[in-house]
């Protein structure tokens, strides 16, 4: 907008500031509207891990997600499900939690000991896939992390699944593939504008150049 108003000024134009801050505010909120629907998976429920939904795990002895095996490729993990979560306020005791989840209760979050799945996190998108135990299946759509607790969110597609489950877990790789490219490719381009307008011998920084990477968004059909 900086930008905008000297070229304006140089026109003898005037910029609409308090306009483009309100077009701005109503962007902002209708993006965040979008993906409170999107993490609800269109039920309307607030399946987001606030204060009162950490503080029942250390009631409950939950402990924080393993998320190591997120770094390797093409192999299923097995664990036990920690906690079932049907969204904020949607359990007499208001954190959302249950023992057991089935396909009644449409969006379902699902904690486990260990994970493979990505969290949506760093400019990356998350990972999607299956949660299968002996006794039901989750489809996973989203996956958010919330202070080291991994949150699996999906719908249940059959049988039900329960906390202490023996479970296990996929990622779709086909899917991750070209996120994980996409993902190199915005270090490759930051180091290519590094080099091009720094220099390797960093003259460019000298003269108070510098190069910053943020705001990325990356997913498996483009990259920021």
């Amino acid at each position: 907008m900086d930008l905008t108003q000297l070229m304006c000024e140089e026109k003898k134009l005037e910029l609409d500031v308090a306009g483009f801050n309100a077009k701005m505010e109503e962007e902002k909120e209708l993006s965040q509207a979008a993906r409170k629907a999107k993490m609800s998976g269109g039920s309307g429920k607030e399946m987001v891990l606030e204060a009162e939904q950490t503080a029942a795990f250390a009631t409950r002895g939950v402990g924080t997600t393993d998320d190591s095996a997120k770094y390797v490729w093409d192999e299923d993990v097995a664990t036990e499900v920690t906690a079932c979560f049907i969204g904020r306020n949607e359990t007499e005791d208001k954190t959302g939690f249950k023992d057991k989840v089935a396909k009644e209760d449409k969006a379902v979050g699902i904690i486990v000991k260990a994970t493979n799945f990505y969290a949506e996190q760093g400019g990356q998108i998350y990972d999607t896939g299956t949660i299968k135990c002996s006794k039901g299946t989750v489809r996973v759509d989203a996956v958010q992390v919330y202070g080291g607790f991994i949150l699996h969110l999906g719908e249940v597609t059959s049988g039900t699944v329960s906390v202490g489950d023996a479970v296990t877990l996929t990622v779709d790789y086909v899917r991750r593939r070209p996120i994980a490219s996409n993902h190199t490719m915005t270090h490759v381009l930051n180091f290519a504008l590094r080099d091009v307008l720094i220099g390797k011998e960093g003259v460019g920084a000298e003269e108070g150049l510098s190069i910053d990477q943020k705001g990325s968004l990356v997913d498996e059909d483009k990259l920021r």
